[in-house]
């Protein structure tokens, strides 16, 4: 408003009575000007300066309702009055449709004006208030290195400020009025976070709760969050969440809290590797003895070699496990994976006797072939196969594929792998290749987190296929050669 005297236009054609009340507004305070029609009123050199338009609705070249709307364009932080000898409810709420803030009927009584007046008055000094707080909020919380998210109580996104927006790779236009608890959690379980939003709906702050937050491009990142409940929020109340990036503190943790585990494993395969090899060397021993014996029996011999291949795998296994925390050498030699692929499958004959069970192989490429290790990349095969045996029930049918890919440019083999099994929980689908993650009630856990370790050390991607609705799916991608050291180690 003006600093000195609020200013208030007279749009009224008639001279006395537009004489009578540039009188009574002089002397009630205010600044009175005068014009006689809508367009002296619009073309008036103050206009932008007017708190206040006192308003004739019939007017010589306009009606009230035609002028209001030009009116609230030219000047919309005035306030508008309408003064009427002819009032009706039609009229009444026609000019409060059209942006009226009151209605007066002639002769306008002085005490009524003045109490009109002030009340618009007021609106306006609540509305620039309400403007000057709501800059300031602004400025501070687009500026914050945190994550700001304002909420409706029926949990829809009223606010994101920048930082937010760079966070989760969303933009705030994206998000707006959409489920906070769909559009961040995906599809976990919402229902502790209902239950949250429930509390702080009733006014009661929520201090320091994380949550997981999944980010465009299907990444998830931590944030430590405070809530607490807004009393308004532009005309309505809301929820403000002001959350932490703790997603670098987590990971920490995380391979903080692994290392202590593989220490453990590590340890205790010591010993049991130590006690086995004992055993393993008085199996070789008597494996020997038996070649020897049958060495004219030529199907008793490839029975031996077989013995001796698992031997020999075991034997890798225990060692490989025992320096699970230690770099992985790699010394690649090209290897038809499809071949490979076989080989894992009929090395599980004993888990397969007495079931029904099929692996179809499709090779919808020219070239299987890659430079692999190939007892890792077997150990791979292997380990995804007894998964898909372990959790299917009879029959078990799985499908593999191989086709051609490319990985970051270069040639490379891709492999799908899918089974008729239940699949994962949604939960747990991005938990998958975690150590010690499992949905079994029996194991490590370090089954896919081994095969995830092994793909990565050939310089390959895995990740559970998007495309696949049902069943376990998975896609390997392989580059053709791996762009590798002398010795690769991870």
């Amino acid at each position: 408003m003006n600093d000195a005297r609020p200013r208030i236009l007279i749009v009224e054609d008639e001279p006395d009575t537009q004489s009578n009340l540039m009188d009574i507004l002089d002397m009630f305070g205010f600044e009175p000007l005068a014009v006689g029609s809508g367009e002296k009123a619009l073309a008036h050199p103050n206009l932008a300066s007017v708190d206040v338009v006192l308003l004739d609705r019939k007017l010589p070249d306009c009606m009230a309702e035609e002028l209001l709307p030009r009116l609230r364009l030219a000047v919309p932080d005035a306030g508008v009055i309408i003064a009427t000898a002819y009032g009706n409810l039609d009229s009444t709420i026609g000019a409060l449709r059209h942006g009226a803030s009151d209605y007066l009927i002639k002769p306008v009584n002085p005490d009524a004006l003045r109490a009109s007046i002030d009340r618009c008055l007021e609106r306006k000094r609540l509305e620039l208030a309400r403007r000057h707080s709501e800059s300031a909020f602004r400025n501070l919380v687009e500026s914050a290195g945190s994550v700001i998210l304002i909420v409706r109580h029926d949990r829809s996104i009223a606010y994101l400020n920048p930082y937010g927006e760079q966070f989760t790779g969303r933009s705030s236009e994206s998000v707006m009025s959409r489920d906070c608890l769909q559009t961040f959690l995906g599809h976990e379980d919402t229902r502790p976070f209902e239950t949250l939003f429930r509390r702080i709906s009733r006014g009661k702050p929520v201090p320091e709760f994380e949550i997981e937050v999944m980010c465009d491009q299907k990444q998830r990142h931590w944030l430590m969050c405070n809530a607490r409940p807004l009393d308004d929020y532009h005309g309505e109340p809301a929820i403000l969440i002001i959350g932490q990036n703790v997603t670098a503190r987590r990971e920490a943790e995380r391979q903080l809290l692994q290392a202590e585990r593989l220490a453990a494993i590590g340890k205790a395969m010591t010993g049991l590797a130590h006690e086995s090899r004992n055993a393993l060397q008085r199996s070789q021993a008597s494996l020997d003895m038996l070649a020897s014996e049958l060495a004219e029996n030529d199907f008793a011999m490839k029975l031996i070699e077989r013995i001796q291949t698992a031997q020999d795998d075991l034997h890798r296994l225990y060692e490989d496990v025992r320096e699970y925390a230690r770099p992985i050498h790699v010394d690649p030699k090209p290897a038809n994976l499809d071949e490979l692929l076989q080989l894992a499958w009929d090395e599980l004959v004993v888990k397969r006797q007495g079931r029904k069970t099929s692996l179809l192989i499709k090779v919808d490429t020219d070239c299987t072939e890659c430079s692999v290790e190939t007892f890792l990349i077997r150990q791979v095969f292997r380990n995804i196969l007894d998964n898909s045996l372990a959790a299917c029930d009879d029959p078990v049918e799985i499908d593999a594929r191989f086709l051609d890919e490319t990985l970051n440019g270069r040639p490379a083999l891709a492999i799908l792998i899918r089974d008729n099994g239940p699949g994962l929980p949604a939960e747990s689908r991005h938990h998958v290749f975690d150590e010690f993650f499992t949905t079994k009630t029996h194991g490590t856990g370090l089954g896919l987190a081994i095969v995830h370790r092994l793909i990565t050390v050939h310089d390959g991607t895995i990740e559970l296929d998007p495309e696949v609705p049902s069943g376990f799916a998975l896609k390997i991608v392989l580059p053709r050669q791996p762009d590798l050291p002398e010795i690769t180690q991870i």
